[in-house]
């Protein structure tokens, strides 16, 4: 057969078509079979994966398992799974061990209640089922305390308790976790600790007041010195008497600053003690000291120099009581410690880069020294070195600690030099400002006044010759006779200074010298009086300030003038003052010190009556005393300040009390005071607060310069009572009257106080007699004020045999003290009575003043009673005059009770009230 070309041409077409459809079909064969060998591929591996995840999943839980197995057998904490329903499916071994319990499968299932069968409060449980019923399903974790007894031995512990509730995957909450944690001795740790802070505090306090009542005690006895000092440079001494009593009260001042000083504990404690700069003269710093510090050395045997640079400016800026510390503290040591030998005082100064002087201090002596091993605990607090050695010496070991302390405070430094055995020398270092470049000690044409220098002993001659140098004096020492007399034929010298031991040997052969006209300067101890009037003495130990003051021709030691003491210049008729204190004595201390002035003086006994007073009356200035009854004066500032007029914001306060320690006028003037006043009132102070507070425009300028007399004491005496000193003192001999009144009037009732002393009444007793001893010290009754403050140390010491044994013979000394002052009131009245008209005549006390009386004695308003009684004394009654009488004793003694009582009794059974015209109704 035969086929043609032409007609196979569409056949083969078709067939490439379908080869190509089959083609493409293989490959899409061939590619699904690939997908689906790499699909089985990767399944194979997934599987592989997931097997090794599941065993390290398994291997993860087991690791789990074993850490919550060892967490629950090891742990301390007593940990306590429950379910939902409160069931126990798991605890820890803590909780079976100290349940003893011997396995879990024994309280499996146990609901909470039953699990917590301990000594447990029913709160406990009950805080327990609260949280099943709220806290937990609020998925909320729950924290307390309680103290839980698990071991039912009565040995209750004290546990931190945590619940936790654990929480499914959907959320759902499937139990709760009870963790347990002992904090019992962390607890006690605490405690403990907050009852040693209590103690601590209580024992701060305690110190606090036994401070505070120090300082009062210590106060007094001082202010008696320097007052009784005061009182001996007012009468016609000797001149050597008159050098001794100034140097007395200059000591005692500066002992008094000291001992407010240190005694401000809070201050030596905290370290936080204010640096106040002031200018001060040099001279009066080193004067204070060495006289403070001198006796103490001389009274050893111990020489005592001092040398002072006379180029060192005389006008410095610092805090000089804070210097003075430092250096008394330095040379206390040195008088402690030193037993033979000599001290030495040296002081220089040289200026810095900054303009300052910087004063070094250096204190040297041949004492005991310290061992190289004490030395670092030399400037520590209550520290004394070497305490079998010194077990005798007395101090508290702060000394040292506080010296170094203001020493930084001041920008300075202080170091020690030691040999045990040998001395010690303490420098301090101190930056100060010049005021004025002077010299604190010259000599007028010092190159002519050439000194030949006579003495036995080297230390001094020395000392002496070297602060000559430091004048541009010439000097020539000598330290035998023989020198001595080549020197006087050799040269003549205008000036001669001698020590004691020699004077007698140097004087015949200076007679017959050149030097015969010679100017002498005799060294002495205190008290040495010259043997010729013309010879200069110049009180050792010498230094820059005497012996320019010699050379010059100026008295070292002044004669005191007692006008030079008297500073009441003005007068304010129109001021009025407000004293406000519960001691009627007090009142009448302190408007008899202000009677030289001529104010208007008010007086109450009470803070709420002192607010009344401000309500009513316009004052220029008000006194309230400290501690008062009911409302102390505190209180009384407060509520006077918050009256609603205003006027009590603007009435300046100051404070009146027996507590001096330092510190206490910021105290006063952060409760709103603008100033204070101690007790017993210092007469310069209270002039500074008169002054500072007065009105200017109310004052009148005057001088006073001596007290004002009436001659009514003149030619009358009483026994015990020194009426001259006790005049000089309130100023005035009325004034003085006016105390000597209180006094008798006040003194009585007292007195009745300590009759039949027992223990139970010794500390009132102690408190009673100490009244009686102020009192009787500010009269000037000065035997009565020692036999008191005898009995109150006694009593304040326990010891009731001393008090038994001197207490009767002491009241009858006051009582006879008593009877005299009557006896003198009752002739000043009988020498008066001739003046006075007769008082008109009433058939009875006015009811109106007596319900009055009774209002005001219900308020302890004094000064409203004090003007009613006033009224009722100027009649005299038919009737009653017994009631007037006995009104006014309860008055002055301030038996408020008593007069209310009493005139309610009276109103009871009708108090009498007249009528205008005197008939009683």
């Amino acid at each position: 057969m035969i086929f043609v070309a032409e007609d196979l041409t569409p056949d083969i077409g078709e067939s490439q078509k379908e080869i190509r459809r089959l083609q493409a079909e293989n490959k899409k064969l061939e590619r699904e079979l690939r997908y689906e060998r790499d699909l089985n591929r990767r399944n194979k591996a997934a599987a592989g994966v997931r097997e090794s995840l599941s065993k390290i999943v398994a291997a993860e839980k087991d690791r789990l398992k074993k850490y919550m197995d060892l967490l629950l057998t090891n742990s301390s904490d007593i940990i306590l799974f429950f379910d939902r329903e409160g069931h126990v499916v798991f605890v820890s071994d803590s909780y079976l061990h100290i349940r003893k319990i011997q396995a879990f499968s024994m309280i499996r299932g146990q609901s909470y209640r039953e699990l917590l069968v301990c000594d447990v409060e029913e709160t406990f449980l009950g805080r327990v089922d609260k949280m099943f019923r709220t806290d937990i399903t609020k998925k909320s974790s729950v924290e307390f305390e309680d103290d839980i007894d698990f071991e039912k031995n009565g040995n209750r512990r004290h546990y931190h308790i945590q619940v936790i509730p654990m929480v499914e995957e959907s959320g759902a909450v499937e139990g709760a976790v009870f963790l347990f944690h002992d904090t019992t001795e962390i607890t006690g740790a605490k405690i403990e600790a907050e009852r040693a802070r209590a103690v601590a505090e209580q024992s701060a306090r305690a110190k606090s007041d036994f401070l505070s009542h120090m300082s009062h005690e210590i106060r007094t006895p001082m202010n008696a010195i320097l007052g009784m000092t005061e009182l001996l440079l007012r009468k016609d001494i000797s001149q050597s008497a008159r050098s001794d009593a100034l140097e007395i009260k200059r000591a005692g001042g500066s002992l008094l600053s000291i001992i407010n000083d240190i005694l401000d504990f809070s201050k030596i404690e905290s370290g936080k003690m204010e640096i106040i700069p002031a200018e001060y003269a040099l001279t009066s710093l080193i004067n204070d000291v060495v006289n403070i510090i001198r006796m103490r050395i001389a009274e050893k045997g111990v020489l005592f120099t001092v040398n002072a640079d006379a180029s060192i400016p005389g006008r410095l800026i610092g805090d000089e009581l804070r210097i003075r510390q430092i250096l008394l503290n330095i040379l206390s040591n040195a008088a402690k410690y030193t037993h033979s030998g000599h001290v030495a005082f040296d002081i220089d100064g040289t200026p810095d880069d900054s303009g300052k002087i910087l004063l070094r201090f250096t204190v040297s002596d041949t004492g005991i020294g310290i061992r190289e091993e004490d030395m670092k605990k030399l400037f520590s607090d209550f520290s004394q070195i070497d305490t079998r050695k010194n077990r005798l010496i007395e101090g508290t070991g702060l000394g040292l600690s506080i010296t170094r302390n203001l020493c930084l405070l001041m920008g300075g430094e202080i170091s020690v030099k030691s040999t045990y055995g040998t001395g010690s020398v303490f420098t301090a270092v101190i930056p100060q400002k010049a005021a004025d470049p002077a010299p604190h000690a010259a000599v007028r044409d010092a190159a002519r006044k050439k000194v030949l220098l006579y003495g036995k002993r080297e230390v001094y001659v020395d000392s002496i010759a070297r602060t000559l140098g430091s004048l541009g004096v010439p000097c020539r020492a000598v330290m035998d006779l023989a020198e001595f007399r080549e020197a006087l034929s050799s040269e003549k010298y205008p000036f001669v200074f001698l020590s004691p031991p020699v004077y007698e040997e140097a004087e015949k052969y200076l007679k017959n010298s050149s030097s015969s006209g010679a100017a002498v300067v005799l060294f002495s101890s205190v008290g040495g009086q010259p043997p010729r009037p013309e010879i200069y003495p110049v009180v050792m130990p010498v230094y820059s300030t005497s012996i320019a003051n010699a050379l010059n021709g100026e008295t070292e030691n002044p004669v005191y003038r007692e006008n030079d003491d008297i500073f009441v210049n003005f007068i304010a008729p129109e001021a009025r003052i407000l004293v406000v204190d519960d001691i009627p004595t007090n009142l009448d201390v302190v408007t008899g010190l202000m009677s030289p002035y001529g104010m208007q003086v008010d007086c109450c006994c009470s803070g709420a009556e002192a607010v009344r007073l401000v309500q009513e009356n316009q004052y220029d200035l008000a006194f309230i005393d400290h501690m008062m009854p009911e409302m102390d004066g505190i209180d009384t500032a407060a509520a006077i300040r918050a009256l609603p007029d205003g006027r009590g914001k603007k009435l300046p306060l100051i404070a009146f009390t027996a507590n001096a320690m330092v510190g206490m006028r910021e105290i006063f003037l952060g409760e709103g005071f603008n100033d204070y006043l101690t007790k017993p009132v210092e007469i310069r102070k209270l002039h500074d607060i008169l002054d500072s507070w007065i009105p200017k425009e109310k004052r009148r300028q005057t001088v006073v310069r001596e007290a004002e007399h009436l001659h009514l004491l003149e030619g009358r005496r009483v026994d015990g009572v020194d009426f001259a000193a006790g005049m000089k003192h309130f100023g005035s001999e009325e004034a003085f009257i006016r105390i000597l009144d209180s006094y008798r009037t006040h003194t009585g009732a007292l007195l009745e106080k300590l009759r039949g002393v027992s223990e139970e009444t010794l500390k009132d007793y102690a408190v009673t007699v100490h009244g009686i001893k102020g009192a009787s010290y500010g009269i000037s009754a000065a035997a009565a004020g020692k036999e008191a403050e005898t009995l109150e140390f006694a009593a304040k010491a326990g010891d009731l045999k001393a008090v038994t044994a001197k207490n009767g013979a002491f009241i009858e000394n006051v009582e006879r003290l008593l009877s005299d002052l009557d006896a003198l009131f009752a002739d000043l009245k009988a020498n008066d009575a001739g003046s006075e008209p007769a008082k008109p005549l009433k058939p009875c006390p006015d009811g109106e003043l007596l319900q009055r009386m009774l209002a005001a004695s219900k308020k302890y308003m004094l000064s409203e009673m004090e003007e009613i009684m006033a009224d009722l004394e100027r009649y005299e009654y038919e009737r009653g005059a017994d009631l007037v009488l006995w009104l006014r004793q309860q008055v002055e003694n301030l038996e408020y009770k008593a007069i209310e009582q009493r005139l309610e009794s009276e109103s009871e059974n009708g108090i009498p009230k007249e009528s205008e015209d005197g008939v009683k109704v």
